[in-house]
């Protein structure tokens, strides 16, 4: 987003917040700072999401040499379904007990 765009948004959210006042009982401000807020969190939650994709290269890393040292063998050697398998086997036994099983 260029910097020109900010100020046509904000005017653009304050519109918004205007509109839906009518169906609201919020003042055009509280709409306007909750839409602030949601931004903030979707901001967060997507920084959060890309932080878990960047170390994803780790985690099926770890994935391959617990799978392959189940077996007694090096990661290196896994065939391509074995790859395949180990995230998911890993992803699961991440999750025993969380359930109260």
């Amino acid at each position: 987003m260029s910097d020109e765009s900010v100020p046509g948004a904000s005017t653009r959210m304050i519109e918004l917040a205007e509109a839906a006042k009518a169906k609201s009982a919020m003042t055009c401000i509280e709409l306007f700072d909750a839409m602030i807020a949601g931004i903030k969190r979707e901001t967060e939650w997507r920084k959060q999401q890309l932080e878990q994709f960047a170390h994803m290269d780790d985690y099926i890393s770890q994935a391959n040499a617990e799978y392959a040292k189940a077996f007694e063998r090096e990661a290196g050697a896994l065939t391509t379904a074995e790859k395949k398998q180990a995230p998911l086997d890993f992803v699961l036994k991440q999750g025993e007990g969380t359930d109260g099983r």
